[in-house]
């Protein structure tokens, strides 16, 4: 449930945008406000004195009436039936190209190097015939070699294929504007109870599920204790 008790510098920090004070410390809008800004402060003058009222439902069911207003004329609106077209062109870049050229050459590496072990292979087989020991030792330690060269291609290979599909479902998260794109870019698939043909699936449980994950999502966006947006220090420690 909401905090009854938050500061008015609470509804100028809680915003993306130029940020202003809107309330005095008893919670009425300051004087002297922008027309402009009349309005918002009425609305955290009610949000102040009534938050302490409303259950986490009456709250989303607020927010999402104002996210409705404020997408309403969204001009980034389009038809779902075009995010395809997007999902392919991100699939064909040049970067998911470029991952996929370098995984491959990984991948053929690994192979041309197994193929190398396995004739030294065959040779230590004829020398151990020949019972000629020093040069069975020799191609049992090249093939040693060979195997752990081998076997860090193989990984090198997979963690580019990891990257490229990491990549590929972020770019497509970020290129959709709408539930249903951001649906088709993959944010809700595999999430329990969502998906289709497991036991027990139904379209309303699905429903149910989705709708629960958008919030929770939500929620985590706005949660900032540790103002990660507003601070550049995350940022500094990741170049150290």
């Amino acid at each position: 449930m909401p905090d009854a008790q938050m500061n008015a510098e609470d509804f100028a920090d809680m915003s993306s945008g130029a940020n202003m004070p809107l309330l005095d410390e008893s919670g009425r809008p300051l004087a002297g406000l922008p027309p402009s800004s009349s309005g918002l402060a009425d609305v955290a003058a009610s949000i102040h004195a009534h938050a302490g009222e409303l259950s986490a439902d009456q709250c989303e069911q607020a927010i999402h009436w104002l996210k409705a207003l404020k997408t309403k004329d969204s001009a980034a609106a389009r038809p779902a039936s075009e995010f395809p077209a997007v999902l392919n062109e991100l699939r064909n870049s040049l970067e998911q190209i470029d991952l996929q050229r370098r995984g491959h050459r990984k991948l053929w590496l690994a192979k041309g190097i197994s193929i190398l072990l396995a004739l030294v292979l065959a040779g230590a087989v004829g020398l151990a015939i020949a019972h000629n020991w020093l040069a069975l030792g020799m191609a049992l330690v090249v093939a040693l070699a060979l195997f752990v060269v081998a076997e860090r291609c193989t990984v090198s290979a997979i963690r580019i294929f990891k990257e490229q599909e990491q990549r590929y479902l972020w770019a497509s998260i970020r290129q959709a504007r709408s539930v249903s794109e951001i649906n088709q870019a993959g944010i809700f698939a595999y999430l329990h109870g969502a998906t289709f043909g497991t036991p027990g699936f139904s379209a309303a449980g699905a429903r149910a599920a989705m709708q629960a994950e958008r919030e929770r999502l939500a929620d985590a966006l706005y949660a900032d204790p540790d103002d990660y947006l507003v601070s550049c220090e995350h940022v500094l420690e990741r170049q150290d």
